[in-house]
């Protein structure tokens, strides 16, 4: 099965996607492939769109058989920051496109992504940091390896 993972991650109001196919058709989970996107565009609705678009064509050429869109845990204090408006519009923006490309799409938080594996959510983060970094690539593609590694094990 291949999995794609999606995480969004903000730096102050730039987000920042990275995904990764993740392939556990041999019997051992492989980091096929990655990529990073952030909105280049001038305003928020043109960085949006270009956004989905890239996601959109990115899936519709790789074929994943599972999406799973990495959104944040629930906070006790919802947070006002418009970084924190931005990363949701975004993840909006993504899931449109996922689900449009992939009829199997998820958008989980990290608590509901560990209870598809027989891992807590720190292990299942440790496991996405080692299969990344294994593959050659930074612990920022954590939170996208550990939700393409749950993926292969969604309900």
């Amino acid at each position: 099965m291949r999995a794609m993972g999606l995480a969004v991650e903000m730096k102050a109001d730039q987000a920042r996607l990275r995904a990764v196919i993740v392939n556990d058709s041999s019997g051992t989970a492989v980091l096929e492939q990655s990529f990073e996107m952030s909105g280049l565009g001038t305003d928020l609705a043109t960085r949006l769109r270009d956004t989905a678009k890239a996601v959109g064509t990115k899936i519709k050429t790789l074929a994943p058989d599972t999406v799973v869109i990495r959104r944040a845990d629930n906070s006790p204090a919802a947070s006002r920051r418009e970084s924190t408006k931005v990363r949701l519009l975004v993840e909006g923006a993504i899931t449109a496109a996922a689900s449009s490309e992939c009829a199997t799409t998820f958008v989980v938080t990290p608590t509901e992504l560990a209870s598809w594996t027989p891992l807590d959510k720190k292990a299942l983060d440790a496991e996405g940091k080692a299969l990344a970094t294994g593959a050659g690539k930074t612990q920022a593609f954590t939170e996208a390896t550990a939700a393409a590694i749950a993926a292969l094990s969604s309900p």
